[in-house]
């Protein structure tokens, strides 16, 4: 869905992010939870498409904040998703809904314990 946008997932998860006011690498980093060399990748490649700029601070740390390419690309991949969201879920009871939150908050838990498992016994 993103790619007829000439993004990625990654790149529209980090838009999402910088949109919401999560605005330096470390913090993106932490809760995108990726490593730094693969986010600042990701980075500098929206800061090329011009979907990103970068705005230097007086403690020598970079922010980033979404530019109006940045928002108008936002905007027409959140109405995208919304749409595919629709036809997916649309059809769905209020009570099935809430099993499916359900269900992917438990995925997202697990998840995050790999994860920190894996990084505990040193599996990238």
């Amino acid at each position: 869905m993103t790619q007829q946008f000439g993004v990625t997932v990654s790149e529209w998860l980090l838009l999402v992010k910088v949109n919401a006011g999560t605005n330096t690498q470390a913090s993106l980093a932490r809760e995108l939870r990726v490593d730094v060399s693969t986010l600042s990748r990701q980075l500098k490649g929206l800061v090329g498409k011009e979907l990103l700029a970068k705005i230097p601070t007086h403690q020598k740390q970079v922010q980033y904040e979404i530019s109006a390419t940045g928002t108008t690309v936002f905007a027409q991949i959140s109405q995208a998703a919304e749409k595919l969201t629709q036809q997916l879920f649309g059809q769905l009871s209020a009570a099935d809904m809430a099993k499916v939150r359900e269900f992917m908050t438990l995925l997202d838990h697990r998840m995050n314990h790999l994860v920190l498992k894996s990084r505990k016994v040193g599996i990238n």
